[in-house]
């Protein structure tokens, strides 16, 4: 169980990942059972807010789909990330260093780097990763 510093060490860490230009929600999920655990955004009209648990979930699927291809393929390698370009978006799913959980970012390809994106995901893994070890 997450206590209540916890929980805010993780809602600030959403905050962090959300001042990448460009950013529009960003949520962590498990991907083993597509639970939305935590979400925020910044309610534009291209991603609501009350869109961000639909995304999670439904990118829990994508994942699981790719954990069985490579798994079909016998690659011996795991997943860092999954990217998906959309005309306008682009939405990265970030697998965790904590088995079964990942972040997960939605961004105007207009405004936003990859790169930069690439980075503050990777900042948000260290520190979420030492906070969900004790998650169920």
């Amino acid at each position: 169980m997450v206590t209540v510093d916890e929980s805010q060490q993780i809602s600030d860490c959403l905050q962090q990942v959300l001042t990448v230009n460009g950013a529009l929600a960003a949520g962590i999920g498990n991907w083993k059972t597509g639970q939305c655990l935590f979400k925020d955004g910044l309610n534009k009209p291209d991603f609501p807010t009350s869109k961000i648990e639909i995304a999670v979930t439904h990118n829990s699927e994508v994942i699981r789909a790719k954990q069985r291809a490579a798994a079909a393929l016998e690659f011996d390698d795991k997943i860092d990330d999954i990217l998906i370009s959309l005309t306008r978006q682009w939405h990265i799913m970030k697998l965790l260093k904590v088995e079964g959980y990942f972040l997960y970012i939605a961004l105007d390809r207009s405004k936003a780097s990859i790169a930069s994106a690439g980075l503050k995901l990777k900042q948000a893994n260290r520190e979420l990763s030492k906070i969900l070890v004790n998650y169920p």
